[in-house]
């Protein structure tokens, strides 16, 4: 029984080595023909351009499956030194994927000097579609790519091109 693959290209290890600083975790559910839901884990050029760090199919959402990704998994494909330098793990609200990457962040961690935030877009997209139901209104649309900007850590140019399009 495959419990997950996880794995990584020799040019992604080359921009995480440039790029070790933020690192956005996130899983999304029926990629493909199996149920397995598919992680991911970007980083941030200096562009604000995302590349992918490492990705895996893995045969469920628990405490352990995330343990297993940010202790073993992404230590193996890009070494200690590497996750030593970053500065900020961003995730969704699942409980246990926040879990498994505070634990990173102890002082005895695998990187004691990051921290753990929330992704904004999905604080803001979630809040919609509790309130709203959804979010396919242009002005829902709009508040949610103004959040995206916001985590992105788009330049004040990129905002005033938004908000000439809206």
């Amino acid at each position: 029984m495959l419990l997950a693959l996880f794995w990584c290209t020799s040019a992604e290890k080359l921009l995480f080595a440039k790029y070790p600083e933020v690192a956005g975790h996130d899983t999304k559910a029926a990629v493909c023909s199996t149920p397995a839901p598919f992680y991911y884990c970007i980083g941030f050029r200096d562009n604000v351009h995302t590349f992918v760090i490492f990705r895996g199919l893995v045969s469920n959402e628990t405490l352990p499956k995330f343990m297993f990704s940010s202790h073993t998994v992404w230590v193996y494909l890009h070494g200690p030194k590497r996750i030593l330098a970053l500065c900020a793990n961003i995730c969704d609200g699942k409980d246990e994927q926040i879990r498994a990457l505070k634990s990173n962040t102890l002082p005895d961690g695998i990187s004691p000097h990051a921290s753990m935030l929330r992704c904004g877009w999905h604080i803001n997209n979630r809040g919609m579609h509790r309130i709203f139901g959804g979010a396919t209104l242009d002005w829902q649309r709009a508040f949610e790519k103004v959040f995206w900007m916001w985590q992105a850590v788009e330049t004040l140019d990129a905002l005033k091109e938004m908000y000439d399009w809206i």
